[in-house]
C-alpha cells in the first residue's frame, strides 16, 4: 500500500492490505475528525487530531466510562472550533460560487437583450 489515507481505502482493497493496515493502526496516536478512524501517523488520515496520552485507570472506571465521554476527551475545544470554522468557510465558498454563476448567466442574458435593442434602434 502506497501512502494512501485510511479514509480513502476501498472496501475491496482491505483484504489485500491487511498487514499494512495493521501496521498503521497498531499504536494509534491520531484520530480522524471526519470518520473517527485512528492511526499512528497523521498522513494516514484525512483530518487528523492528536489523541492525548491515555492515563491508565482501574478497570472498574473504564467500564463505566461511556463512548461519548471518551470521544469528548479526545476532541479538544480548539480542534472542534477549527473544524466548524472550516465547514462554515466551505459553505460560504459554495454560496459565492453559486452567486457568481448566476451573475454570469444574467450578464449573458443582458448582453443578448442589448443586441436586440441595437437591432431595433438601427
Amino acid at each position: 500500500m502506497s501512502k494512501q489515507r485510511l479514509c480513502k481505502i476501498d472496501r475491496r482493497e482491505i483484504r489485500h492490505t491487511l498487514g499494512d493496515i495493521h501496521h498503521l493502526v497498531s499504536a494509534p496516536k491520531y484520530l480522524c475528525l471526519s470518520c473517527a478512524r485512528s492511526a499512528n501517523h497523521p498522513s494516514s488520515l484525512c483530518k487528523p487530531v492528536e489523541m492525548p496520552s491515555v492515563v491508565h485507570e482501574p478497570i472498574v472506571q473504564k467500564k463505566t466510562q461511556t463512548f461519548l465521554s471518551a470521544m469528548m476527551q479526545v476532541l479538544d475545544k480548539k480542534a472542534l472550533k477549527q473544524f466548524r470554522k472550516q465547514q462554515k468557510d466551505k459553505k460560504a465558498r459554495k454560496q459565492i460560487k453559486k452567486l457568481m454563476k448566476q451573475q454570469k448567466k444574467l450578464r449573458k442574458e443582458s448582453g443578448k437583450i442589448q443586441k436586440r435593442l441595437e437591432k431595433i434602434n438601427c
